[in-house]
């Protein structure tokens, strides 16, 4: 099944590359304005920024990598087994080649282009080739680390507590493929927790102007639909785990940038604990 949900991952993936690709654009585009502006398009310090802005891509891309694979794995529940590590690890490593994809290359080229031919021999690119050292290196500590939270939380799960119709029966499960065929339900209590929760995020992020990355209406619609889906007498959990899980890698993008968010999201993170998600 992991190959299944790394695939699925790998789509998401390259939606946000192609997105953070168009944002460095943008930026490369706004540096050679202001450089002309001021009559230093054909200086170093161009190349220099665009080198730079080449490199900056290269650590967004690391953190949306890792965001996107443990957020599909997670809302999977896949267990982690001894090829765990080493399957995300190459599906991680693969979006950065060697060149990463011409990156390296761009400011080199923009000095060849702007007739700085001793500069451009000089070479260019050393930014980008130390951001995709430092990303390769981030990638597998946090893949280990990843790993490591979700075989500890498989351990301490042994025994499962499960809710039937508001009454508390226990499960427990041992050994490799056992099953316990338990119905699971959010109690009333937990309902409540969670559908506030949603509400106390909702109204926090209605007060900000927009969000950095996600179109704001498109989150606030995201969160109506789960406190539809909880408002039901009973909640379709996988659903609800889905929903939460996108949530999850949607908002904490936000709360990086705006503090505002944070707590919020917080007691969003503490909420979804009853349904055994762990949003990043």
């Amino acid at each position: 099944m992991i190959n299944e949900v790394i695939e699925i991952a790998r789509r998401r993936i390259a939606l946000d590359i192609a997105e953070q690709s168009r944002t460095l654009e943008t930026r490369i585009g706004q540096i050679k304005a202001e450089a002309n502006a001021h009559g230093m398009l054909g200086s170093s310090r161009t190349v220099l920024l665009v080198d730079a802005a080449c490199a900056e891509n290269v650590k967004k891309r690391a953190e949306v990598v890792f965001q996107q694979l443990s957020r599909c794995v997670t809302a999977a529940s896949i267990q982690p087994n001894e090829n765990f590590s080493a399957k995300l690890k190459s599906a991680a490593h693969s979006f950065f080649p060697p060149d990463i994809e011409g990156l390296a290359n761009r400011a080199t080229e923009l000095a060849i282009t702007l007739g700085l031919q001793n500069m451009a021999m000089g070479g260019y690119g050393k930014q980008v080739d130390a951001a995709r050292d430092a990303a390769l290196s981030y990638l597998d500590s946090e893949i280990d680390l990843f790993a490591l939270s979700l075989m500890k939380k498989h351990e301490q799960q042994s025994t499962v507590v499960f809710n039937i119709n508001q009454s508390t029966v226990g499960a427990v499960q041992s050994g490799h493929g056992a099953l316990a065929n338990v119905s699971q339900h959010l109690n009333n209590d937990e309902h409540k927790q969670l559908i506030s929760a949603l509400e106390q995020l909702k109204a926090a992020i209605l007060e900000v102007d927009s969000l950095p990355v996600h179109d704001k209406r498109e989150v606030i619609e995201v969160l109506d639909e789960g406190v539809v889906e909880l408002q039901k007498e009973k909640p379709n959990l996988i659903k609800v785990r889905g929903f939460m899980a996108t949530l999850g890698a949607t908002v904490s993008e936000a709360t990086s940038v705006l503090a505002n968010l944070k707590p919020a999201y917080e007691t969003v993170k503490a909420a979804t604990s009853t349904i055994g998600i762990a949003p990043p």
